[in-house]
């Protein structure tokens, strides 16, 4: 299928917005309409805050790619879902309009918050978010029990609270009821797919962020499962990223979404991943630098390194959706988010700010030195991140809301030996799940 009828779309369940976007068979390829976008939906993520979640009195990492913030956030699964399908269908009747229609779904979605469910598929409690700081106590007696140096020897990730099992086993200790119904954990873009298709599975990206995912292997790890109590049967069966799970075939689904019957869905991995493998961000030593509110900073490696010196670092790895790729990831929870909090301070809208920025004016040195420190802070960063991976070769991707600011990647490029290379894609997650579902329906080389 290449006909310009058909399109495909990508869906990314984000942290703070569920967004949908479709795309063109030739904006996988390169050249002049690479990431071209037909159609955008992006909906606020339904959050839920909880004043009664207090954060332990642990310490930290606060360096860390996981670094938690001290107020609680729950997700509704059916809620997440209801924000989906709108966000879905609203591209699909932006297509229709121009005689266009969905040909495949690639879902990606944050990557360490799961839904439990029960035997019927129905949530068995609210969805802790991966950043809710409620999990540390259970991060700590992990530790304690399980060990750092062997958990990190099988899943190649230091313990964090933020990891998917941290949730299970607070619902075990804290909701034994809700716990006793779970038969099943999905990660988020799981569990979407789950509710486009009925079929419940997860992809080894996504795996990678649960805490028991042996890396080498590509499997679960029983030793771990184990070793916290929870069945291997709780785990959906594995499958490479890429995979079609299922067509929506349900006249509910088909009503809510506006997808046609029988339209393949394909699971897309972590949302970070996921970019990185839409920009061609694939090969070892490929470097992938997203700028949002954080700064997510990401190599792409040939094998997995299990011996702790990446996880003693605080650095993450697991499963690329690129086949036979892994990845090495950390990053600054304090990135371009400190921009828009400085402008904001300064009583500044972003037009003047970046006027300030680029031709001076009274306020300039403070713009400055926020713009200065956030490319500094990145920049080391990298080259840690760089010199531990221990890669010779390296060629350095940007993307996100940040790689808009020329201030700030005029000054990250001055402390860059390397040439920094600002992508064009604006959703390069909605990008790389897309460009997933495009090559399992054989539109994409």
């Amino acid at each position: 299928m290449t006909s310009s009828r058909f399109a495909v779309l990508g869906l990314d369940v984000g942290t703070t917005g569920i967004k949908a976007v479709a795309y063109a068979p030739d904006s996988f390829r390169a050249g002049a309409t690479f990431g071209h976008e037909l159609a955008k939906a992006i909906i606020p993520t339904p959050t839920r805050r909880s004043s009664t979640i207090a954060r332990p009195n642990l310490e930290r990492d606060s360096g860390a790619d996981d670094v938690l913030v001290d107020a609680g956030g729950e997700f509704l699964a059916d809620e997440m879902w209801e924000a989906s399908a709108s966000a879905i269908r609203s591209v699909v009747d932006q297509l229709a309009a121009n005689g266009q229609r969905v040909a495949g779904v690639g879902v990606t979605s944050m990557g360490e918050a799961g839904a439990p469910l029960d035997a019927h598929g129905r949530p068995t409690h609210p969805i802790i978010a991966w950043f809710d700081p409620r999990t540390e106590p259970q991060a700590q007696w992990w530790s304690e029990h399980l060990g750092d140096e062997r958990t990190s020897a099988i899943t190649g990730i230091p313990v964090r609270p933020v990891f998917g099992m941290m949730k299970l086993l607070w619902i075990k200790e804290h909701e034994p009821e809700a716990f006793a119904r779970t038969v099943r954990w999905l990660n988020m873009a799981d569990y979407a797919v789950f509710r486009l298709t009925g079929e419940q599975a997860t992809d080894f990206c996504l795996a990678s962020r649960t805490l028991v995912l042996d890396l080498a292997k590509r499997q679960w790890s029983d030793e771990l499962l184990d070793a916290i109590g929870i069945a291997r049967s709780t785990l959906a069966d594995l499958v490479p990223s890429g995979t079609i799970i299922g067509t929506v075939g349900d006249d509910e689904v088909t009503g809510s979404t506006g997808l046609a019957p029988e339209c393949p869905v394909v699971l897309a991995g972590h949302d970070h991943v996921a970019a990185a493998h839409g920009l061609g961000v694939t090969e070892p030593g490929d470097v992938l630098d997203s700028i949002g509110t954080a700064e997510a900073l990401f190599v792409v490696t040939d094998q997995p390194e299990l011996n702790g010196h990446l996880s003693g670092l605080s650095i993450g790895q697991g499963a690329h959706v690129t086949p036979g790729r892994t990845y090495a990831m950390t990053g600054l929870a304090n990135g371009g988010g400190r921009i828009d909090s400085v402008r904001k301070e300064l009583g500044m809208d972003w037009e003047a700010f970046m006027d300030q920025a680029v031709n001076g004016g009274p306020l300039s040195d403070a713009i400055t030195a926020v713009i200065e420190e956030i490319a500094e802070s990145g920049q080391t960063a990298l080259e840690r991140l760089v010199e531990a991976v221990g890669v010779d070769s390296v060629r350095h991707l940007v993307t996100g809301g940040g790689s808009r600011n020329s201030v700030l990647i005029e000054r990250k490029q001055a402390r860059s030996e390397r040439a920094l290379h600002v992508m064009p894609v604006t959703e390069a997650s909605c990008f790389g799940a897309a460009r997933l579902a495009a090559t399992a329906v054989d539109f994409a080389a």
